[in-house]
């Protein structure tokens, strides 16, 4: 921490709320590095109520495994930090904290996957907890009904946004001068990693079917970026914009004429168990909003606030965006039922209603 991925986001943003909330909050995270040097408050603009404390998670070891056994080094870290000092309960992503502290604190586990062919061992792991917190209706319901978890111990709790962020007066021009944009192209932006089940792949196969509009990338890896770049290297209408901080992501998004939430069917993750922070993001922008229509994002809109395509299809996702760019009003009220619904999605929110489960479950 901080981290270019989108779980940073979240980590920082729901600390600082919760702090906002009253709570005393500290956060235990291993030491593995990156090439970022700013610190997290810096980096995610966020106040500085919280504590950090960076535990070690051994050496840097290759391959799944040594990641695995990583997870399980800072575990024991986070278990020996727990037993010197008494809290009221712990907010943990790891199942093998979850295990190591179930015990001895109030573990309430905050789910982000939903594992197949380890599923047993997975529910050994986390089935001490004193609560859980699931992203989505989906991954809540599945618990309960795969492993008998009471849904009273379950809290639903999508993933959100900061309102203060996006709290700025600089219209679309002014912001594509500061942001070094084209003033008078048709910008298609997304903001994010360029790998995998995001589904880069098929805005970038969208791109090459509308040469007269502009695909802004913005974000993703050094090293994937590279990939990305050579890969469509000869598609003059995408621009790759190198990772910003996160401060400023509103006003790229503010900056688009439309923004793209492209995610691939291709895996059950996309499909059935994010929440994405992006999507939140993006409503909170107030410009129209393009999506892959996955259960996923269903949770949350409906063609009342965003425009559908098919997931994985560029055909489809080129239709999607000519429907925006010949029926501007219709784009824009969607954009603004959207801007009203993410109001109840805050961080703050969240973290009241987090606070509320782990006082009920006490």
């Amino acid at each position: 921490m901080p981290t270019e991925k989108a779980h940073g986001i979240q980590i920082a943003s729901m600390c600082s709320a919760l702090g906002d909330q009253g709570a005393q909050v500290t956060l235990l995270v291993p030491t593995w590095t990156n090439h970022l040097t700013v610190s997290v408050f810096d980096y995610y603009s966020i106040t500085s109520n919280f504590s950090i404390e960076y535990l070690p998670a051994g050496p840097h070891l290759p391959g799944r495994l040594g990641y695995v056994l990583r997870k399980i080094l800072f575990a024991m870290s986070v278990f020996r930090r727990a037993g010197r000092v008494e809290c009221d309960a712990v907010i943990t992503r790891s199942q093998w904290v979850t295990w190591m502290l179930s015990r001895r604190c109030k573990v309430f586990y905050e789910i982000h996957d939903f594992p197949g062919l380890r599923r047993r061992f997975w529910w050994r792991l986390i089935r001490g907890a004193r609560g859980y917190i699931s992203t989505n209706q989906f991954k809540a319901d599945k618990l309960c009904r795969i492993f008998g978890v009471s849904p009273k111990r379950v809290l639903v709790a999508p993933n959100g946004y900061e309102p203060k962020l996006f709290e700025f007066a600089a219209d679309k021009n002014e912001l594509r001068r500061e942001l070094s944009l084209p003033a008078h192209k048709r910008i298609v932006l997304y903001t994010g990693n360029v790998y995998g089940w995001k589904g880069v792949e098929t805005l970038a196969h969208a791109a090459r079917m509308l040469p007269e509009l502009l695909f802004v990338f913005v974000g993703g890896t050094d090293r994937d970026i590279v990939r990305f770049r050579e890969e469509h290297k000869d598609a003059e209408s995408i621009l790759l914009v190198p990772h910003q901080r996160h401060s400023l992501v509103p006003r790229y998004l503010r900056a688009a004429d439309i923004l793209v939430l492209p995610n691939s069917a291709s895996t059950i993750e996309s499909r059935v168990y994010t929440s994405p922070v992006k999507l939140f993001e993006y409503l909170a922008s107030g410009t129209p909003v393009v999506a892959s229509d996955l259960p996923s994002v269903r949770e949350i809109v409906d063609e009342r606030h965003v425009h559908f395509f098919a997931p994985d299809d560029a055909t489809s996702l080129v239709q999607a965006l000519r429907d925006i760019l010949v029926q501007p009003s219709e784009a824009a009220t969607r954009a603004a039922r959207g801007r009203e619904l993410v109001r109840a999605f805050s961080w703050d929110k969240r973290a009241r209603n987090i606070l509320m489960h782990i006082r009920a479950l006490r």
